[in-house]
């Protein structure tokens, strides 16, 4: 008779499908950023991470970070204290094995970063605005009032103002709006909704919302000569708000594609519309907790002049 062993050994050999394993390794795609201080929070994109569990684990170097969120294509996690440069893993279902190269991920002082972003180094600030940390703000603002003082508003100062609004601070988030409200023709001859992409969060959401008339009859300022002789004069606004909402709304609705004449017309702007107004109004609770909110930002039609916003009295 088989012992047990030899009886397992001969199954593996015959039937090898019966012993399961893992198909797919992780592998990383994108590390986001690649360089930064402790706390610094990090997005790791990719295929095969598994479902959060407790013997999946991320670690800088061979210290073990602690993810804020985890799915299987993408893990946010900050840079764990005591973390140096070296290698970020992934180990899942306790196994580090991938199927590529794992990134480095390069570990700098908060003074380094900081010094970095007082001397207007752009990938410092720009990571400094996505990491969502309050800390650099002081630092942001001073670096923006320098390009002030320089007489270079707003070419040398935009991806600090970017950075100041993603960061929450409602001043920047004002001019973003007005900007993106009032922006022709310089990106198109209707309202750029891509000013708002580039911010995010609730605050993009709510922006584009605004926007969302299927009548198209809402203007936010006063047709320009160019706009009043072209086709954009009845290009409803609401054309550019559809095309940006997938980008900004994390798992969003499936829209059915036109594929028959006959669901070509039951797909109108106004239904299409409708589906992502309800679907927000729906999801609202989760939706508003998006980083920036855009709390104290006025939308309303009358809160800019000329792209800028009115002065408060």
């Amino acid at each position: 008779m088989l012992s047990r062993v030899t009886f397992l050994l001969v199954a593996s050999l015959l039937f090898p499908f019966s012993i399961p394993a893992q198909k797919y390794w992780p592998v990383i795609d994108i590390l986001s950023p690649s360089w930064g201080p402790v706390d610094m929070l990090v997005t790791i994109k990719g295929q095969h991470f598994g479902e959060p569990q407790a013997n999946s684990t991320v670690t800088f170097n061979g210290t073990q970070a602690k993810p804020t969120s985890w799915s299987d294509t993408q893990i946010v996690t900050p840079v764990p204290d005591g973390a140096t440069t070296g290698v970020v893993r992934i180990a899942v279902n306790g196994t580090t094995k991938s199927q590529g190269n794992y990134p480095m991920f390069t570990v700098v002082t908060d003074s380094v970063f900081i010094q970095k972003i007082q001397a207007g180094d752009a990938e410092a600030i720009t990571i400094a605005g996505r990491s969502g940390d309050q800390r650099f703000v002081p630092y942001l603002k001073r670096e923006l009032e320098n390009h002030k003082a320089k007489g270079n508003r707003f070419a040398g100062s935009w991806p600090t103002e970017l950075a100041l609004a993603r960061l929450g601070q409602t001043d920047q988030l004002q001019e973003v709006w007005c900007r993106a409200i009032t922006d022709d023709p310089k990106h198109g001859l209707w309202p750029s909704t891509y000013q708002l992409e580039l911010v995010g969060g609730w605050f993009a959401i709510r922006g584009i919302e605004k926007l969302l008339t299927p009548e198209g009859l809402i203007r936010w300022h006063k047709p320009s000569k160019e706009e009043i002789n072209s086709d954009a004069h009845s290009m409803p606004f609401f054309v550019t708000a559809l095309e940006t909402l997938p980008k900004v709304v994390p798992n969003p609705p499936i829209i059915p594609v036109r594929v028959t004449p006959e669901l070509d017309r039951q797909l109108s702007p106004d239904w299409v519309t409708k589906i992502w107004q309800d679907w927000i109004a729906a999801h609202k609770d989760e939706l508003s907790k998006l980083q920036p909110t855009g709390e104290g930002v006025d939308f309303s039609s009358d809160a800019c002049k000329k792209g800028k916003p009115v002065k408060k009295k």
